[in-house]
């Protein structure tokens, strides 16, 4: 794989950066060629989490061969012990993720609430994106009018008391949620508690944007953010969720949020060239041209994703057709991003997937 020549300019306090236009991702081309090798992957399970493996693999037969990612099962099944365990596994459409379906099957789908209260809720969920708080300590408890103040409710505290009485998680183990100094035991259900009224008034305020025909990458982006305790991150995460569901709005088809997670994988990827001056999401759009229209990329890829989404849709009816993409979304490509840096630095970190490469089963 060809790289360009770097040019080189300065900006303040003599930080250079390298120019976009003359780059080409991975000065090592086995970078590429095993973030490909794990996207395949992703989409093996993440069909076989419904459906039976072989008919991917048929599948893969008949447009170039399956064998060298059926081989990856090994690695695979360590990935899901370790960094992608339970809920922190998200497959190549984000959409099917635990967390994702849950909002999409449960919250998405409440008729004794309006469209404002169910974003609401949506919005709230982040506060902890744990299910199990949800399904004991929320759902049974919703009642129309659906506000902030439902979580500085009694019932609400309370029930999140019990439920970490009993020795269940009030959190994610996905990302950090970042308490207070101090904040243990009751305090850190407290906080918990709080967490959830600050993310459901992100809702409140959120909800006119989309109602009002507003709701743009940048402006959602400035209405997160403008909350405490929203970066980057987290913007990425509400962005997302937003855009899964309302995806007639196009709210990410041109650009998407970059959460911290991806940084490492922009510096495998770009090993001499990327840092933190560098807008993020220019980087990622870079990457995004480059797999979507370079052809020494594996074209299985655009196939299976095609295959893939289809026989997602057809499994999950529910779930609004545009939020299962047919083809690489910038959206997706930024979650997989994580996904392939938890993959690369804790399960395959001398990169021993590739196009072509059989492991021992």
């Amino acid at each position: 794989m060809a790289r360009g020549n770097k040019k080189k300019r300065k900006r303040k306090k003599n930080e250079e950066v390298w120019d976009l236009e003359t780059v080409v991702p991975g000065e090592d081309p086995s970078e590429v060629a095993h973030m490909v090798q794990f996207f395949l992957c992703q989409l093996r399970w993440q069909f076989g989490s419904f459906g039976d493996f072989s008919e991917f693999d048929a599948e893969m037969d008949r447009i170039g061969g399956s064998e060298d990612v059926r081989s990856c099962g090994g690695l695979m099944e360590t990935f899901f012990r370790g960094p992608a365990r339970g809920d922190r596994w998200v497959p190549w459409h984000t959409t099917t993720c635990e967390q994702e379906l849950f909002l999409m099957r449960r919250i998405r789908t409440l008729k004794s609430v309006s469209e404002a209260e169910r974003f609401c809720l949506c919005c709230a969920f982040s506060a902890c994106r744990c299910i199990p708080v949800w399904e004991t300590c929320v759902l049974p408890n919703i009642e129309p009018p659906v506000t902030p103040e439902f979580f500085e409710s009694s019932k609400f505290l309370e029930g999140l008391f019990e439920f970490r009485k009993r020795g269940n998680k009030l959190h994610t183990s996905a990302f950090n949620c970042y308490p207070p100094r101090g904040a243990s035991g009751d305090e850190f259900v407290r906080f918990i508690a709080s967490r959830h009224v600050h993310f459901a008034n992100i809702g409140v305020a959120a909800f006119p944007l989309i109602t009002g025909n507003a709701a743009t990458l940048d402006a959602l982006d400035k209405c997160f953010r403008s909350f405490d305790r929203v970066g980057p991150t987290m913007s990425k995460v509400l962005l997302i969720t937003t855009h899964l569901w309302y995806p007639e709005l196009g709210i990410l088809r041109s650009g998407c949020e970059v959460g911290d997670g991806a940084r490492q994988a922009f510096e495998f990827l770009y090993p001499d060239g990327f840092s933190d001056v560098i807008n993020r999401r220019d980087v990622l759009q870079h990457l995004y041209d480059y797999l979507t229209t370079t052809p020494v990329v594996d074209q299985r890829l655009p196939r299976m994703i095609e295959w893939v989404c289809h026989k997602t849709r057809a499994r999950f009816p529910e779930i609004p057709e545009g939020a299962i993409a047919d083809r690489m979304t910038i959206y997706d490509l930024q979650v997989q991003l994580c996904e392939w840096r938890k993959f690369r630095r804790a399960v395959d970190p001398k990169r021993t997937i590739k196009k072509g490469t059989i492991l021992s089963l």
